[in-house]
């Protein structure tokens, strides 16, 4: 292994086990600057982390908002990998897109901002004009990017090393092979634009939610350009009144759960830096690179274990669904009850038809939760492929929410949108998006 590559994964591992571990603020104090030791802890943790590319920078996105435990100066400086990372200079991204798109900026571009107004993970965002004068964001992935991952992720021993660490019961192949696939096709851009295409086509004319246009003309295997939209970031909206807030959340839960019911691809990025909140209560969705579509037989399973733990309130139908899924291990000598009681956190906010305010308290116990390996049915669990992703959802989606303190009568919104009931809308907003459904119906039917 190479000395830098080694210096990533080392990294990679300090973040990755600060994560797993029972207290994550706890593991994140003892590797990180102490806020009250004089030093500037958020400049000693810019320049630590701050050049990281990939697969570090992403677990540095999720320990920025996943457990509000973690001192604020920290998850601040943390947060930089939300949309702030060190971006590359101006005549490298420069080269990245002649190179791709096979002609100069000048020619590409009537105008193209030199600075970039965005930087994350794997590629920094610039603004610029067409030649036919519509404003667009210019994703470019940063040089170094692409060698850097393949060279991690070709060490697929070390990943599975840090993973059984953290999930000493299970077998982690399935979980090393799938954040592998995910992350590869992440660096494909060509891919992201096909998936964002999807969702703009299919969210077209949506009261509430907003997919930028994709410029397909002006994008390639390492550019991406899509309609500029400008707005509140997730950070500049936490002093708006709370009615405001919560329709923000309920968008943003409507947009994450209609799209895996309906279009069966699940965005598995949910985090602050990849949405735009407009004065207008819509909210626009950003970066669609690590996706993932389910089959039907993948859907009927997790609708299969809904019904079972919300509307039968059946542990037996449901320990035998989590073990068709691969969950639980089949025959574990572990209770019905038990494995019920074990799972049903996950399923609180749509346990009853009661409003619920998501808290940072709630959003906590569920990464505890996940990592917690002292439940005596831990050592039966496993995390089959087409679950890695979607416990973004428990990670992601209620961190995110969590965070403006979100209220909704969750239970009868996931009730309109769950196909095994598609129940009557709930609010003023299931009110405008069940017209946009009818709306969209009759353009179908009329094609």
């Amino acid at each position: 292994m190479s000395a830098s590559r080694g210096k990533r994964a080392a990294k990679a591992a300090g973040l990755i086990l600060a994560l797993g571990k029972d207290h994550l603020s706890e593991r994140v104090r003892a590797s990180m600057p102490r806020s009250g030791s004089g030093n500037n802890s958020s400049q000693k943790i810019r320049d630590s982390f701050g050049s990281m590319r990939g697969v570090t920078a992403k677990i540095a996105q999720m320990a920025s908002y996943l457990d509000t435990r973690v001192p604020k100066d920290m998850r601040d400086s943390l947060a930089q990998f939300q949309d702030n990372a060190v971006a590359v200079p101006f005549e490298e991204a420069r080269k990245v897109v002649e190179a791709d798109l096979g002609s100069t900026l000048e020619d590409l571009f009537d105008k193209f901002e030199e600075e970039p107004f965005a930087a994350a993970s794997i590629g920094q965002v610039h603004r610029a004009i067409t030649n036919s004068g519509e404003a667009v964001a210019v994703k470019i992935q940063y040089p170094e990017a692409r060698e850097a991952i393949v060279a991690d992720l070709k060490n697929t021993q070390a990943l599975s090393t840090i993973l059984k660490f953290v999930f000493p019961s299970m077998d982690v192949k399935d979980m090393t092979e799938e954040i592998s696939t995910r992350i590869m096709e992440e660096l494909d851009y060509r891919h992201e634009a096909k998936v964002q295409g999807l969702f703009y086509e299919y969210y077209q004319g949506h009261p509430t939610i907003t997919i930028p246009k994709v410029y397909t003309d002006l994008s390639g295997d390492a550019v991406l350009t899509t309609e500029l939209i400008e707005g509140r970031s997730f950070r500049d909206i936490h002093d708006l009144p709370q009615k405001i807030l919560d329709g923000y959340g309920e968008t943003i839960f409507r947009f994450v759960f209609r799209s895996l019911y309906q279009l069966k691809t699940f965005n598995g990025d949910p985090h602050p830096g990849n949405y735009i909140f407009l004065d207008n209560g819509k909210v626009a969705f950003l970066d669609f690179g690590f996706s993932r579509s389910f089959t039907e037989s993948e859907m009927s399973r997790f609708m299969e274990m809904i019904r079972y733990m919300v509307i039968e309130h059946d542990p037996k139908g449901f320990r035998k669904s989590v073990e068709l899924a691969g969950l639980v291990k089949a025959d574990a000598p572990i209770s019905d009850g038990e494995i019920y009681e074990y799972f049903q956190p996950y399923y609180q906010v749509v346990m009853e038809p009661i409003p619920m305010t998501i808290t940072d308290s709630y959003s906590n116990s569920l990464l505890t939760h996940s990592f917690d390996r002292k439940s005596e049915l831990s050592r039966y669990l496993n995390v089959p492929k087409s679950f890695v992703v979607i416990q973004r959802i428990n990670l992601g989606l209620y961190a995110v929410l969590a965070s403006i303190c979100a209220t909704a009568n969750w239970r009868l919104i996931a009730e309109e949108i769950w196909p095994f009931v598609m129940g009557g809308p709930a609010t003023e907003i299931g009110q405008r998006e069940l017209a946009w459904i009818r709306d969209r119906d009759m353009q179908y039917r009329n094609s």
